[in-house]
């Protein structure tokens, strides 16, 4: 039980220091944060790439949640919705994740962020596209990034940042709809690997 709730209090310690980023993290930085020895800490992680490990699992936790929330929409439209509010209400709460998955990206270069969504985003666009509901040259990443964009409104304060990030999915899910279409959308979505080095680039900027 003791090792559960030191466990969890470096996990919420971590969090917070990764709100503000990570250039200056440090795992003695954690210790003092979370109120633990530095013998402690490095009992538990022996690394600071093994403790963002671990807080971007349980972070990601999170994203089953929503996963479950679309399974039950009764629309591909719906779900598409529900996807994209439900991955951009997740970075409002936890700020620290673009931080944490940026800085990843660095210390694993085998890191590749949400990779398994990319099959279930795929099938929702299929669906939607298939109704008619959804413009025709977009893809899952397309909605993915759009939904990782509006994250980025989180470090503003009270009341602008719920205003700024309702009038934004708003406009977001507009565009979206097949009825919006009348401009193409120039060029072709970006894949994974693109996905996966524009964040490791962002990282390294982050860090400077």
């Amino acid at each position: 039980m003791e090792v559960r709730r030191s466990r969890e209090r470096i996990l919420a310690a971590v969090e917070r220091l990764c709100e503000r980023g990570t250039a200056e993290l440090t795992m003695s930085a954690v210790a003092r944060e979370a109120g633990v020895g530095n013998a402690t800490l490095y009992r538990r992680f022996p690394d600071l790439r093994a403790l963002l490990t671990a807080l971007h699992e349980q972070l990601m936790t999170q994203f089953d949640t929503i996963a479950l929330e679309i399974a039950k929409q009764p629309s591909g439209w719906d779900a598409v919705i529900t996807a994209i509010s439900g991955i951009a209400r997740t970075l409002i709460e936890h700020p620290a994740m673009p931080h944490v998955y940026r800085r990843l990206a660095q210390l694993d270069p085998e890191f590749s962020l949400g990779a398994q969504w990319d099959e279930p985003l795929a099938a929702v666009v299929a669906v939607a596209q298939g109704e008619g509901s959804l413009r025709a040259d977009v893809d899952g990443n397309d909605i993915a990034i759009a939904a990782f964009r509006l994250g980025e409104f989180a470090h503003h304060p009270e009341p602008e940042r719920s205003a700024l990030v309702a009038r934004q999915l708003a406009i977001t899910i507009d565009g979206l709809r097949a009825a919006a279409a009348v401009t193409p959308v120039p060029g072709r979505s970006i894949g994974r690997e693109a996905i996966d080095q524009l964040i490791r680039l962002e990282g390294e900027s982050a860090t400077r």
